[in-house]
């Protein structure tokens, strides 16, 4: 019974941080808002998996089917031509077999730079994660636990907006994060490319991946127990069609899956994002 809850438990936190890696990426990135400007963002995930990659990245089928819904909420504001602010959190409700957890995960504050004054659509980033009291020690826990911080570079060949009438162009970002404690520091980024379909609307398809740097932090307690949830390699495949559905409001509809890891779900998931931009 012990190994089979283990498996479960250690399931459950290899759905989180797949799904949480997933939606993270929703609002990170290379556009700067103007000065005075305010974003809300707002978006559900559904994260489904039966399986994971261990820590061989062996594939291992699970003892059941988890079923994870996260809630996230953004706010996004122009400080000034050269930097925005931010802030997000997730909420979220986890089920595999008999176990359940809900909570808010993590909070994440940053500021985004441009790296180019004269174009939009090329910044960098940094920001602290912070946890939200939720227990470290928990074998059910909603996040790493500890205080974390990032920075990274992104680009985009979108330099206008929707206004702008290029057909196609490239999105890439690269990030590190360092964590205050074990088990290891991580190395996320993503590829892809933007084909407009019609006015305000847009195909995206890229890909994922988020990297430990194994840095020698390892904790001594086994992954059952949810303690090694930085220390994983996941590669993912994502769809996106973005609508502008009337002036200041952009739709995100996302598919994907996840198709190679370690210590990392093997899932599909779907998400529905909705972004307002205004100026009060």
């Amino acid at each position: 019974m012990g190994v089979i809850m283990g498996s479960v438990v250690k399931r459950m936190a290899l759905g989180w941080l797949s799904a949480l890696l997933t939606i993270f990426p929703a609002t990170a990135g290379s556009w700067m808002l103007s000065q005075g400007e305010v974003q809300y963002g707002g978006g559900i995930t559904y994260y489904t998996d039966d399986s994971y990659w261990d820590q061989h990245s062996h594939l291992i089928s699970g003892t059941c089917t988890s079923h994870n819904l996260y809630l996230f909420q953004g706010l996004q504001y122009g400080y000034s031509y050269y930097h925005t602010l931010f802030v997000e959190t997730t909420f979220a409700l986890q089920r595999c077999g008999a176990v359940h957890t809900t909570g808010l995960g993590d909070v994440r504050l940053g500021i985004r730079g441009r790296l180019d004054v004269e174009r939009n659509g090329r910044t960098w980033e940094l920001a602290a994660i912070v946890p939200t009291g939720y227990s470290r020690t928990a074998p059910r826990r909603i996040g790493n636990g500890r205080l974390g911080v990032e920075g990274g570079l992104f680009f985009s060949g979108q330099e206008k907006g929707f206004e702008e009438k290029k057909r196609a162009f490239v999105k890439a970002g690269l990030k590190a994060r360092y964590w205050f404690g074990p088990p290891a520091s991580q190395l996320l980024g993503y590829l892809g490319g933007v084909w407009r379909v019609g006015s305000g609307q847009s195909l995206e398809g890229r890909i994922n991946g988020d990297f430990s740097l194994r840095d020698g932090r390892p904790e001594p307690i086994s992954l059952t127990n949810q303690t090694q949830l930085s220390d994983h390699d996941r590669v993912y495949l994502e769809g996106k069609y973005n609508h502008v559905i009337m002036p200041a409001w952009t739709a995100t509809f996302s598919i994907g899956r996840d198709v190679w890891g370690r210590n990392s779900g093997r899932g599909t998931f779907a998400a529905l994002f909705l972004s307002h931009t205004w100026r009060p």
